[in-house]
């Protein structure tokens, strides 16, 4: 419900059409970015409850910790032993490319994202929100949904590529109109 609610913001952030697009942008701009920082906050301070992640989180940190810069791989954590080579994933995409990656496959991961987000970015300024929606709602379902595997493909993975190339799209499209302008 979170990275739902997180979507929804976003469009509100960058609507430009309809009721909502009669407040001042700046004004939809600083409130979506405080209900989006209320939001994260909590959900940081609301305890994990009787689903476990308080208990497996801190046993894979503990197995990044064991290598942080190249983690301990996937093999690794399939020959670790107990709670982490019971579940096999951390339950957090963010948790699990630390403890599998390491610092280096972690920066390389959300580094392109970071890309990704850029160009979602951009397209959402010039009025197509969808693309950077869609990445919030990933990057939030990720506090708590297992990892995206990239070698092979999965939903989200593919949601998330076909979110950067529309957004690319609809900025190449806007730039080809206004080149032609001239």
């Amino acid at each position: 419900m979170g990275a739902v609610i997180a979507a929804i913001v976003v469009l509100v952030m960058f609507a430009q059409h309809g009721r909502v697009a009669l407040i001042p942008r700046w004004i939809r701009i600083w409130g979506g970015i405080g209900a989006l920082f209320l939001g994260a906050v909590f959900m940081y301070s609301w305890s994990a409850g009787s689903t476990g992640r308080d208990s497996f989180w801190p046993a894979f940190l503990n197995l990044w910790e064991s290598a942080p810069l190249v983690g301990i791989g996937t093999s690794g954590i399939a020959v670790s032993g107990g709670i982490t080579e019971q579940f096999g994933h951390a339950h957090s995409l963010y948790i699990d490319e630390l403890a599998r990656y390491g610092v280096l496959g972690f920066v390389t991961q959300f580094g392109a994202i970071a890309v990704g987000l850029v160009i979602a970015f951009m397209a959402a300024k010039r009025g197509m929100a969808g693309p950077l929606a869609i990445m919030t709602a990933y990057l939030v379902t990720g506090v708590t949904e297992p990892r995206n595997q990239w070698i092979s493909p999965t939903v989200t993975g593919t949601l998330l590529i076909l979110a950067v190339v529309t957004a690319g799209v609809s900025l190449n499209r806007e730039k080809k109109h206004e080149d032609s302008e001239l």
